[in-house]
């Protein structure tokens, strides 16, 4: 393949990737798959365990009304993977197409498809609210505003298009169980009506772009820079929102728990970043090894403080460097693609790159102290190192509650 060939196909992985987020986007389903981006989940749901059990926290639900909720969830469950299954194999065929250089059949056939795929999953979130309102009372009738903000957040705070864009404080507070006085409740109910009235605009402006994107304008990178940008600049005020409200909320939480707060915050803004390295895994396996000697004991210890003031440098480093390079291109889509492109870096100094690489040496190093500490069977036990598939989304994916 020649590189003028490989550019082509980057192009169209870039556009095709950006037709099917905007398609999650409407769906709410998180991991739509095509080869070419790698297998979703089989189980991938537009309505999450997770929240069902939220909705019925914020009615009040009693445990008949649970037991209707969860099985109207299971059915719901079937009808997603019977539709996500015909997506797939859709998308399977039309990635032979590619594969073929028929691009006009694939033109042609990907707006039909996405658009299919986005109606029948709205129709489906929309069966499943309709007979979940169909068991309410009055009283819980009243709080469905409650439940639709709750959702715009489940949906809309799926991916980011900016670092930070996609995290719910909210969710943050609940998950962590976090005693909430009264100047943090009052804090989160602003945050919550604030930070949904940009999600409505999100909910928008995705089905605008969707209905938009057929055609010949589905490869206008003109079109789609624009659409991009309108996308980041929005991200870019939920981010802003959540730094604010952050900011705002940590000093009224208990002491013990801020630290929590915002290291989850940190987690969640940069997934990439701050998700467990595998030296730090290593390292919490070693210290536990009971054969252990005691200049083995001390050098692990020497080795974890080490390791660890130099990871909060790092850490810093490439976040900051992420930032920096969404700010530049508009958002977390323009700068995977720019990567897929292989744009130059700013002023001739790839920053981003040089924090990755920066954050993969030490880890490297640390991995190297380790396992040189051990002897052969310590060694035997330590954990294996998972392989990081190629993913483009990662940076912007936020961490899924579901897997936790």
């Amino acid at each position: 393949m020649t590189r003028g060939q490989t550019c082509i196909r980057r192009c169209l992985r870039s556009v095709v990737g950006l037709v099917l987020l905007l398609t999650v986007a409407l769906s709410g389903e998180s991991r739509a798959q095509m080869g070419m981006w790698g297998d979703a989940s089989a189980n991938a749901q537009s309505i999450t365990r997770r929240g069902v059990d939220a909705y019925a926290r914020i009615l009040g639900f009693d445990r008949d009304q649970r037991e209707v909720a969860l099985s109207l969830f299971e059915g719901h469950q079937t009808a997603v993977r019977r539709n996500m299954a015909e997506f797939e194999e859709k998308m399977q065929a039309l990635q032979e197409k590619m594969r073929d250089g028929d691009f006009a059949g694939f033109q042609r056939d990907m707006p039909g498809i996405t658009k299919d795929f986005a109606k029948r999953s709205e129709d489906l979130e929309k069966g499943f609210f309709d007979d979940l309102k169909a068991i309410l009372d009055d009283s819980q009738m009243s709080m469905w505003e409650v439940v639709e903000r709750y959702r715009r957040r489940e949906v809309g705070m799926r991916f980011g298009f900016m670092s930070g864009a996609a995290v719910d404080l909210i969710a943050i507070v609940e998950r962590l169980r976090i005693e909430k006085s009264e100047q943090t409740t009052e804090l989160l109910l602003q945050y919550e009506l604030q930070v949904d009235r940009k999600l409505v605009d999100f909910e928008r402006m995705a089905k605008e772009a969707q209905n938009n994107m057929g055609g010949e304008g589905m490869f206008d990178f003109n079109r789609v820079q624009e659409t991009l940008k309108k996308f980041g600049d929005l991200a870019r005020e939920v981010r802003d929102i959540n730094k604010d409200y952050a900011r705002r909320i940590a000093p009224t939480l208990p002491p013990e728990a801020r630290p929590s707060f915002e290291d989850e915050i940190k987690r969640r803004s940069f997934p990439r970043v701050y998700r467990q390295s595998h030296a730090m895994k290593m390292l919490d396996v070693a210290k536990k090894m009971p054969d252990l000697t005691e200049d083995q004991r001390q050098e692990l210890g020497a080795i974890l403080a080490s390791y660890q003031r130099d990871l909060n440098a790092a850490n810093e480093r490439w976040a900051k460097a992420i930032e920096a390079a969404e700010e530049a291109s508009g958002g977390s889509m323009q700068v995977m693609m720019r990567g897929f492109m292989g744009g130059a870096p700013q002023e001739g100094k790839d920053e981003l790159g040089e924090a990755r690489d920066a954050r993969r040496e030490l880890d490297r190093r640390t991995e190297k102290r380790v396992s040189d500490l051990l002897n052969t069977e310590q060694r035997a036990l330590l954990p294996k190192k998972e392989r990081e598939d190629f993913n483009p989304m990662a940076d912007f994916m936020p961490v899924n509650d579901e897997d936790e």
